[in-house]
This record gives C-alpha cells, structure tokens and sequence, in this order.
C-alpha cells in the first residue's frame, strides 16, 4: 500500500476543516427592534424539518450561520420572551451572507433583507403575501364597522376569498415570469393544478440546468409526463414501503376499492379524521382498502406517528415528503388529501380536508 505523504495529510485535513467550519457557508446578520434580548431565534428547513442553527437576541442583534447543498427555503422563527408573540419570516438562501433588518410589526412579509439574489426574488412573492395581509385586515375592519344587523358572515367570507383570488393570480403570473428561480418553483408546488402539461412543458424548457437537475425541477418534470388525474380517468400506480418493512404496490390491491389518504404526522384534520376511517374500515373490510400515504421526511415521525395512531391498514412511506411519486403523480396540495379508486382502478372521488361524517359521505353511494 503507497504511503500518503505528511503534505497531502495536512491538505486533506485543512479542506476537512474548511467543510467542517462551513467557511463557505452562509450567515445571516438580523437587526431587529421591539424584540425583547433573550429571545432565541431558530433557522429551520422547510424541507425536512431540520433546525440549522439558533442564536440570543442581544443589543437588537443576532446571527446565524451554516451550509446549504443549494437554496433552500428557510424558517426564521422566535417566540419573544416578553410578549410570548409567535414572531416568523421565511427565506430563501444559498451559501450567501445575507443582512436584515425589521421591527416586530414587519414579520412575517415585510422585512428588509439584501445579499442574496435568491431571497431578493422571493421578496417579490412576500410583497404579495403582504398585501393579502394587508387587505384582509381592511376588509375585516369594514366588517367590524358595520351594524351588527349589518353584519352577514357570508358576505365577508366571500370578500375575503375574493383578496385571496385575485392575490392567488398575481401570484401564478409571478411564477411563469420568474420561472427560471428557485423561488417561482417553490411557490409553484402550491398552484402547479393551474398549469396544463403543454404550458408547463414549455417554462420547463426554459430553467436552467441547475434547476432542472434540482428537486423542484425534477417534480416539475414528473407532473409533465404523469398529468394530473381526474375523477373518472385511471390510477396512477405507487410503489413504496409499508410500516411493517415490505414494499406494496397499489396495484397488488385487486377488486376492493382504494381509499389513498395523503397525510403527515403533524397533520392536525387528519388525526381527527382517524375515528371515522376506523369506522369505515370495519365497516367496509371486505371491500375497501385505505392506504395512508405519508408526506413525512424523517423515518423517525412517520414511524412514531404510526404508533400513536394506532394505524392497522396500510401505511406508505417514500421519504420524499411533498416530491414522493405519488403527491406528484395525483396532484395534491397539503393534507389531509383523500382520493377513492374503484376497483377496476378508475378514480371516482377525490376531496380535501376534513369535517366529521364526510368519508362516510363519500364512500356511501359506492358500497
């Protein structure tokens, strides 16, 4: 075996070290006022859940430090140790040294943050955010204003979802124009229904090949060539491992109907929904399989949300969180997401949410 010389050694050992320190990683500079000092502000990946980094407020000042693969989408999060106020922003950085500064008021949508390229476009989206917020506060003023004979909670809901209409599509136009970022693509994942396979075939031309070859390019890929199913049209099949280690197809499952129940373990509708499935399930056994799907990154919170559930049918996990196969495949936008499927594979049901007696709802004309 050649010896490695006493040179090489310590070049390797400084280039592990450059690694380890994260010297080219990023770190964010955060000027705050109307926080109290104390508090503890917490870095978080949107992605996995993972906390990167946390620091004390000090003087109206704290910052953090740490090392992306490429931008990701961040959580800036404290609860202040005075007010106990839940104070949050998010971000979007690679390995770049961002500055910001904000008072208390400014969270979540209207901080000031310059250094990044990243975060400068998905201050853009923010703006929008901030405006639904804005509006929304106006709109719920004027209702507040009105006589109370005056006052019609239909009316004002309705006012509300048209702010969020028409915000909703300023924002899609965002998208298709700040395609090529890795901002438009992490809010695409929460409109992609609203593209056609063509149009999107053709922003998708258009990334980069840093993008293309990321995980929102690789999903965006995948909703091209497996459109969106619709009641009435066929399954997609899904392959994926089940709480007791096997791998199951939803293909294996023959001449029963297939509940897929897209959830996760911090979904709070689908723990609700779990008495009802429990019904359910007993109730139509010998005609009815319900497959969970897990949304869940880490194996550790799928497993241990298994447990608390006590979940006695299948339960599916990829590990791929919102980019597994079959979140893509079946369009779906958070949880909990149901989808029926007949038994000769055709869909004939899809809703989401969750409100007590609508699985029986649902499933009830089938059977």
């Amino acid at each position: 075996m050649r010896k490695i010389s006493t040179s090489l050694l310590i070049v390797i050992t400084l280039l592990l070290l450059s690694c380890k320190t994260g010297r080219e990683g990023f770190t964010i500079v955060v000027r705050v006022t109307d926080i109290s000092d104390g508090t503890t502000f917490y870095l978080m990946n949107w992605r996995d859940n993972t906390v990167l980094d946390s620091s004390l407020v000090k003087n109206g000042t704290f910052s953090l430090k740490g090392y992306l693969l490429s931008p990701e989408n961040l959580l800036l999060h404290a609860t202040d140790t005075s007010t106990k106020e839940f104070i949050y922003t998010n971000l979007l950085i690679g390995n770049e040294n961002l500055t910001i500064q904000a008072n208390r008021r400014d969270f979540p949508w209207n901080i000031d943050a310059s250094g990044s390229e990243s975060q400068d476009i998905a201050e853009k989206f923010n703006r929008i955010e901030y405006q639904r917020q804005v509006r929304n506060k106006q709109v719920r003023g004027n209702f507040e204003k009105l006589p109370a004979e005056l006052k019609d909670e239909k009316q004002l809901n309705s006012s509300l979802k048209d702010v969020s209409d028409s915000l909703d599509n300023v924002k899609v136009a965002l998208v298709k124009e700040m395609f090529n970022s890795y901002a438009a693509l992490i809010n695409f994942k929460y409109y992609k229904n609203r593209f056609s396979s063509n149009e999107l075939a053709g922003l998708y031309e258009k990334l980069g090949l840093e993008l293309k070859q990321s995980i929102y390019g690789k999903a965006i890929k995948t909703q091209i060539e497996f459109p969106t199913r619709q009641v009435g049209e066929s399954y997609y099949d899904y392959t994926a491992v089940n709480q007791h280690g096997d791998t199951v197809s939803l293909s294996q499952i023959t001449n029963k109907y297939i509940l897929l129940h897209f959830s996760s373990a911090a979904c709070y509708y689908s723990q609700q929904s779990l008495p009802e499935l429990r019904e359910v399930y007993k109730h139509y056994k010998d005609k009815l399989e319900i497959v969970k799907i897990s949304e869940d990154i880490r194996q550790d919170a799928w497993g241990e949300s298994i447990k608390r559930d006590s979940v006695t049918w299948i339960n599916l996990w990829d590990g791929k969180g919102d980019f597994g196969d079959a979140v893509l495949k079946y369009g779906t936008i958070g949880t909990p997401n149901y989808i029926l499927i007949s038994p000769d594979k055709v869909i004939v049901e899809k809703w989401f949410g969750y409100e007590k007696g609508i699985i029986e709802e649902k499933l009830g004309p089938h059977f």
